[in-house]
C-alpha cells in the first residue's frame, strides 16, 4: 500500500482527523490554528509516522496519546501556546522508530528527564527550547543512551547544572551538529572535546 500524505491549507477538526487510520504524514504548520488538541483526536493514528504542528496557537496541554503512537518518527510541536507538564515518565514506552522532538517556544512546565528516552535508539534532534518552566535533567543514573544525537536545543530553560560536569551527557555523544545550551547560567568550564579535531559541531552556543 502506498503512504497515504495528506497536506492542507485550511482547518480539518480534529475530530475527523482520528478516522484518517492509514495516515502516514501530516502537515499542518504556520497557520492561524488554535484552542486544545482533543485528547484522543490522535488515538486511531496508528500508522502516522511524521505529526508537523508546528507554528500555530495551540494552547492546553498535550495529550498523552501522541506520544503512545508506535510509528512516530517525527513530532513537532514548536511555537504554539501548550503549558503543563510533557505526558511521558520513567515508563514511557515510546516508538522504537522516533528520531525528532520539537517542543520549542511554548509554556511547557514540569519535569523531563533525559532518562526517559533511554529506549529511544534512533533519536537524532531534541529541542526543548525557551520553555523557561521546563525543568530539563540529564544526570546519567549509571545508563548510557542507546541513541546519537545530531542537534541538541536547550536554551532557555531550567536546564541541570550537571549538563557539563562528570559524568555527564554531553560525553556519550559523538555526533553532535548543533549544538545550544544558552541562557542557563550553567557554572563551571566548557568541556574541551566539544572543540576536539574530531568533533562534529558546525553550530555551538553557549551564551549567558
Amino acid at each position: 500500500m502506498l503512504p497515504l500524505f495528506l497536506i492542507v491549507t485550511w482547518f480539518y477538526y480534529f475530530a475527523e482527523i482520528k478516522n484518517l487510520q492509514n495516515l502516514r504524514e501530516l502537515y499542518l504548520s504556520f497557520n492561524q490554528f488554535s484552542g486544545n488538541i482533543p485528547t484522543l483526536a490522535f488515538q486511531n493514528l496508528q500508522n502516522l509516522r511524521e505529526l508537523h504542528l508546528g507554528s500555530n496557537r495551540l494552547n492546553g496541554s498535550l495529550p498523552a496519546s501522541l506520544f503512545a503512537l508506535p510509528c512516530l518518527e517525527y513530532l513537532d510541536l514548536s511555537e504554539n501556546l501548550f503549558e503543563g507538564h510533557i505526558p511521558i515518565n520513567s515508563s514511557w514506552k515510546c516508538s522504537s522508530l522516533l528520531q525528532t522532538i520539537r517542543l520549542s517556544k511554548n509554556k511547557l512546565g514540569g519535569k523531563f528527564d533525559f532518562f526517559w528516552l533511554r529506549n529511544c535508539t534512533k533519536l537524532k534532534q531534541i529541542d526543548l527550547s525557551r520553555n523557561t518552566n521546563l525543568l530539563v535533567q540529564v544526570k546519567m543514573h549509571g545508563w548510557a543512551p542507546k541513541f546519537q544525537l545530531r542537534t541538541l536545543m536547550l536554551s532557555s530553560c531550567n536546564l541541570d547544572k550537571s549538563m557539563i560536569t562528570e559524568p555527564h551527557f554531553l560525553r556519550t555523544q559523538h555526533h553532535f551538529e548543533f549544538l545550544d545550551l544558552s541562557n542557563n547560567d550553567l557554572p563551571g568550564s566548557m568541556p574541551n572535546f566539544l572543540l576536539a579535531n574530531e568533533a562534529t559541531l558546525a553550530y555551538l552556543e553557549l551564551s549567558n
